[in-house]
């Protein structure tokens, strides 16, 4: 009994460094991004202070910084993954997330937001919006930054299991 006892304290042990590994990586690369984010937008942009950082998997891997310039003005900069300085916007002249949340409820008012960032793709601001429907499909929806216009959509198919 205590053999047993030992065995699975240290199958417990093993795990448990495991799951600490695991974690410790994932979130240093998280973090490893986006302090190359506040860094690149510093460098390349009117950007003083950073707001939020966040990562975008369309076409490309972009690093997307917001924050605000030395007047208070908010801003946003693009950075592909390699670091290249992609763009900046002011979001005084963009389509705000609110206005384009109003227009996905109105299309589809069961469904559920699950995640709301900025992305690029083909040079080209957009929304990305990932929401959950009344079925339990999660669906992808993209609009322009600039002119707030419906760009695409997919869902994906619902896993049973």
């Amino acid at each position: 009994m205590r053999n047993w006892f030992i065995g699975l304290t240290l199958i417990l042990l093993v795990i448990l460094w495991q799951l600490g590994q695991l974690t410790y990586h994932v979130m240093s690369e998280k973090n490893q991004w986006e302090e190359e984010g506040i860094a690149l937008a510093k460098k390349n942009t009117a950007i003083k202070s950073v707001t939020k950082v966040s990562l975008f998997h369309g076409n490309h891997r972009y690093i997307v910084v917001e924050g605000v310039n030395a007047s208070g003005i908010p801003m946003l900069a693009w950075f592909q993954e390699e670091g290249l300085f992609e763009g900046f916007e002011y979001m005084k002249d963009l389509v705000s997330i609110e206005q384009v949340k109003e227009k996905v409820k109105k299309d589809i008012p069961q469904a559920e937001f699950i995640r709301l960032q900025p992305g690029m793709e083909n040079r080209r601001p957009l929304w990305e919006i990932v929401m959950k429907d009344q079925e339990g499909k999660i669906g992808y929806y993209y609009y322009d930054m600039k002119s707030g216009e419906f760009i695409r959509s997919y869902r994906l198919q619902k896993v049973s299991g």
